[in-house]
């Protein structure tokens, strides 16, 4: 069981990294946002009286870190008389970001989990995230691990009294970004990457010459693949739902394809509900021979030339994702991006579906071709080479 939590732990902490909620505080932003609100005191013994078991856990902070978490606290709670203006407000959770919850982990979090991995399993942890919680900083757990610090909801009513909608969407946003992350299978409740996707697309499009929506845009893709870069998983006696690629393994990757489909019925306005839509009605296929995949058929719209890093590092398909991304926003139902192999050689495929029979794959091809009457497209066998674990193409 350790080991399971274990590797549960790194996941969800590298899933973690990629929001914006977990970068390390620096840049302008950070600055600016301290010095916004170097004038706000609060008067002494601040953070002891009003957050006391918070307060046990910096005791021992560096005092810079105290003060933070003290200003902080102070215009959260004092909100009403202290916080007059939108930039105020937005200065506010700009602090939060990017040097409370940042510095919260880096000074004391971490240094108390490395001396102790079970120190926040407590019934005294349990009064710090009730208090942490009430200025709008969430425990974020994977069975029952924690994980990191996220963002919850804070300030609401002045949200919708002083923020412009940009600023209301980005900081919902982030906290749709918090509610996606723990738990032990991480793609398996989605409603956090469902209520992401659907406000992250009224902020890109309705706004998109903001810093709000370049802010947030690649963490809206990855939550938008998670809903549309799915596939069923057949075994000898059972049949499942993963999101991600070729993905072949249930954990981490199995999803649920019965909220994937509630999408298109929540969200009805969305440009992506008919789209979701007709990938959950008709998602791609592989099956299993014992614990390995069998061969897929793809149906390949285009292949394009994977990038590389200066180092050498695993080929990436960024070129061929912004092509994905094309489709889908145009409302057309191109599910995949996928790394395979042609003669050694990595290549970038644009998918539209895949099968495990050749048939099946005819079959999507001549569906494709009356979607998009003028474009090419190919079937490709592929068959997964298990020595170097990656997918490679087969001769028929």
């Amino acid at each position: 069981m350790q080991t399971k939590q274990t590797l549960v732990l790194c996941l969800c902490t590298a899933i973690c990294l990629l929001f914006s909620a977990c970068k390390p505080t620096s840049g302008s932003e950070a600055n600016n946002a301290g010095k916004a609100n170097a004038n706000i005191t609060p008067p002494p013994g601040y953070l002891q009286e009003n957050l006391p078991h918070a307060y046990k856990y910096v005791e021992k902070a560096p005092a810079t870190l105290k003060n933070l978490l003290s200003n902080y606290a102070y215009r959260v709670l004092g909100a009403d008389s202290l916080i007059t203006t939108e930039k105020e407000l937005e200065s506010l959770f700009l602090q939060r970001e990017k040097e409370v919850i940042p510095q919260l982990e880096e000074q004391v979090f971490d240094p108390l989990l490395n001396f102790d991995p079970n120190v926040l399993q407590n019934e005294e942890s349990n009064y710090l995230f009730n208090e942490l919680k009430e200025i709008g900083i969430k425990g974020i757990f994977a069975e029952g691990m924690y994980v990191a610090l996220g963002e919850s909801p804070i300030l609401e009513a002045k949200l919708q009294e002083l923020a412009a909608e940009p600023l209301r969407l980005k900081i919902e946003f982030e906290q749709a970004q918090t509610d996606a992350m723990g738990g032990e299978y991480p793609f398996l409740d989605l409603e956090g990457e469902i209520k992401a996707v659907a406000v992250g697309e009224q902020l890109l499009f309705a706004y998109p010459k903001t810093d709000y929506a370049k802010q947030i845009e690649s963490h809206f893709r990855f939550y938008l693949q998670t809903l549309t870069d799915v596939h069923a998983l057949s075994g000898k006696y059972d049949r499942g739902y993963l999101t991600h690629a070729l993905s072949f393994e249930h954990y981490p990757y199995e999803t649920d394809l019965a909220q994937i489909k509630a999408f298109s019925v929540n969200y009805p306005q969305s440009r992506y509900a008919k789209v979701i839509a007709q990938i959950a009605d008709n998602p791609s296929e592989m099956e299993l021979d014992a614990d390995a995949p069998k061969p897929v058929y793809l149906v390949v719209v285009k292949q394009l030339k994977p990038q590389t890093d200066k180092q050498g590092n695993t080929p990436q398909c960024a070129e061929t994702d912004k092509e994905l991304y094309r489709f889908l926003d145009s409302g057309i139902d191109v599910c995949h991006t996928l790394l395979i192999y042609h003669k050694k050689e990595p290549t970038c495929a644009l998918v539209y579906r895949y099968y495990p029979t050749p048939e099946k794959a005819r079959k999507a091809l001549q569906t494709w071709k009356t979607k998009t009457p003028d474009a090419q497209a190919e079937i490709v066998k592929i068959a997964y080479n298990q020595r170097l674990e990656q997918w490679e193409t087969q001769a028929e």
